[in-house]
């Protein structure tokens, strides 16, 4: 089995080197300073932070320098190519951190985050580089009491609505692969708040974040399993530079964030862990351990997103223009194998899961239409006999286990991995999923 080194150089003059053997392969990292070719993920966001004149201090900035390294070796490596069974990968970092005692007490709780995480296997290494944190008068000063992650869907815009309504000024933090429908959906989203909340101090950041492949020699790596640890350190890195206690907080629906498998053939990539209470549980120790007292906040982690539709604090808002955000697992998907229910151009396919999901919300609200979808779902439809119809399939395979066989739900919600050890939140968890598979039962009838 291949084992990859991944080297984050933390300036130009950074010349830590790994020796490559037939199994140990070596990746590099550059910083915004490296040449040109190199600049795309790390460089467009360091230019950002430099630009808004954000000053994280320096465990933040080396979070985020981790989290860059991560999700560029998750990217370049296939796992059909370099993955145990297709799947799991040996990854060593080598980060350069400018306290390495509070790194090597977060070690633990960090390498066992990014395996839960990615289902891959992580070593941390870590070697001493200089401050570079920025005095403060020369940083940004505007007055930022939240930090919120914004991908673009439903729950986000819930969750930033909900924070403004209640009279925050917040910071949102974007990221997109490409200049596509993410990014269209974010910068729309974001001047809908604008305009909605003229009287609150709204300032966003939207991150390209994808590397390049220019002189990968490995291949490309279709999952992104570690996508979330990017957009938390994006995230992290914001609110420390508004204040050492100023909250991130990630917006998403309990059902989704515990993500319980529907069958048991879709333990893996079928279900990812990206706001699992194991993984954010897990992150809240590392940062604790570096001193970053900037606390990651899931407001709604106990309750299913039909739930956050009719709970919202702001109803007419929402109601008018939850259909401009995007849930989509493949948005604008233009199959040509399945006939389209709608020719216009919606953006949400309606056979994922989590549009499946997001149909469900919106039923329990009374907002569901067909017409803001793509595709149609139902036993007569191809994507039912198709290939894509298997989320639909499997959700009607677990609603109907689910009410065959009446488990116990908490046996249910472990099968994703482990709670944090309080045994009222067990029950809550508990009870979301069960509230959450509800409405996606009412929605299938």
């Amino acid at each position: 089995m291949n084992i990859f080194n991944i080297i984050y150089h933390s300036s130009s003059t950074d010349e830590y080197t790994v020796v490559e053997t037939d199994d140990a392969k070596s990746i590099y990292v550059p910083s915004g300073n490296n040449r040109a070719t190199d600049k795309s993920l790390q460089h467009n966001i360091h230019s950002i932070l430099e630009e808004k004149k954000l000053c994280p201090n320096d465990e933040a900035i080396d979070f985020l320098s981790a989290a860059i390294s991560i999700y560029t070796a998750d990217q370049l490596v296939p796992r059909s190519s370099y993955g145990f069974n297709n799947w799991s990968r040996y990854f060593r970092l080598h980060l350069p951190v400018v306290d390495s005692h509070k790194w090597e007490q977060a070690k633990i709780y960090f390498e066992d985050a990014l395996n839960f995480l990615t289902g891959d296997h992580w070593e941390l290494f870590f070697r001493s580089r200089s401050s570079t944190f920025t005095p403060p008068e020369e940083c940004n000063s505007n007055t930022i009491s939240k930090v919120s992650l914004l991908s673009g869907g439903l729950d986000s815009f819930i969750g930033v609505t909900d924070l403004l309504a209640s009279g925050c000024d917040v910071a949102l933090v974007g990221h997109h692969k490409s200049q596509g429908f993410e990014n269209m959906t974010q910068s729309k989203v974001i001047d809908l708040l604008k305009s909605e909340y003229k009287d609150r101090s709204i300032e966003d950041f939207l991150f390209n974040a994808q590397p390049i492949q220019h002189n990968n020699k490995y291949g490309k790596e279709s999952s992104s399993r570690s996508r979330s640890i990017l957009f938390i350190g994006l995230g992290i890195s914001v609110a420390n530079s508004y204040g050492d206690n100023v909250p991130l907080y990630i917006p998403e629906n309990g059902l989704i964030s515990l993500n319980i498998p529907l069958t048991h053939s879709r333990v893996g990539s079928s279900s990812t862990r990206t706001t699992h209470p194991h993984f954010l549980q897990l992150l809240r120790k590392a940062l604790t351990a570096l001193g970053i007292n900037n606390t990651i906040i899931n407001p709604y982690q106990f309750m299913t997103k039909g739930e956050m539709v009719r709970g919202t604090k702001n109803p007419q808002f929402i109601n008018r223009y939850f259909n401009e955000t995007v849930s989509c697992a493949h948005p604008n998907s233009k199959n040509v194998n399945v006939k389209r229910t709608n020719t216009n151009e919606q953006k949400n396919c309606g056979y994922c899961t989590p549009c499946i999901i997001r149909r469900a919300a919106l039923n329990f609200a009374g907002l569901d239409d067909v017409k803001h979808y793509v595709y149609k779902f139902n036993d007569s439809q191809l994507p039912y006999k198709d290939d894509i119809g298997r989320d639909y399939r499997a959700f009607k395979m677990a609603v109907a286990r689910l009410k065959k066989t009446k488990p116990k739900f908490s046996l249910e919600v472990l099968r994703s991995g482990p709670l944090p050890n309080k045994k009222e939140d067990l029950y809550k968890y508990t009870r979301v999923y069960e509230r959450g598979m509800k409405e996606v039962e009412e929605l299938l009838k």
